[in-house]
């Protein structure tokens, strides 16, 4: 978009009642270079496109105009970029963050079987306590019952050894 231009410096020039009824300028050249207030249409006088261009590159446009868009095309360019980089440190982002959600099951999944483990071998030390008393009640019944019988010394004789 073009800023508006003071158009109170275009200055018009009546036709002379002389001259005859035909245009005397190039369509095209008013409306590439109407922009262009150094361009005044006169109807007597029709100024060559390279007056008209004088302060104009090759490509038609001012310095400053060239420098405007240079400006918002290194905007663009910058605009672009960042949007690239944004997306892709999105996409970083959302890597590692499937990759932890990984990490999160395998653990769960470990967790889960240690404490299956856990729980069984719990079980296990609880029935062998168990059992380590009912052995130890037994062995005192079995002994009474050798003690009884005067077999006392004989075992415990075996016992030391």
């Amino acid at each position: 978009m073009q800023p508006l231009e003071d158009v109170s410096n275009i200055q018009y020039i009546l036709r002379p009642p002389t001259m005859d009824s035909t245009c005397c300028f190039d369509m095209n050249s008013f409306l590439t270079h109407s922009h262009d207030p150094s361009c005044a249409i006169t109807s007597s006088v029709k100024k060559s496109p390279a007056t008209c261009r004088s302060n104009e590159s090759s490509s038609g446009e001012t310095v400053d105009e060239q420098r405007r868009r240079l400006i918002n095309e290194r905007k663009r360019r910058r605009m672009i970029s960042n949007r690239e980089s944004a997306r892709r440190s999105r996409m970083r982002k959302q890597k590692h963050l499937d990759e932890l959600w990984l990490q999160v099951k395998h653990l769960l999944v470990i967790n889960q079987k240690l404490v299956e483990e856990i729980n069984r071998v719990v079980a296990n030390h609880d029935h062998l306590v168990i059992e380590n008393s009912q052995l130890r009640n037994n062995k005192s019944v079995l002994r009474q019952i050798l003690l009884d019988f005067g077999v006392e010394e004989k075992i415990f004789t075996l016992e030391e050894r």
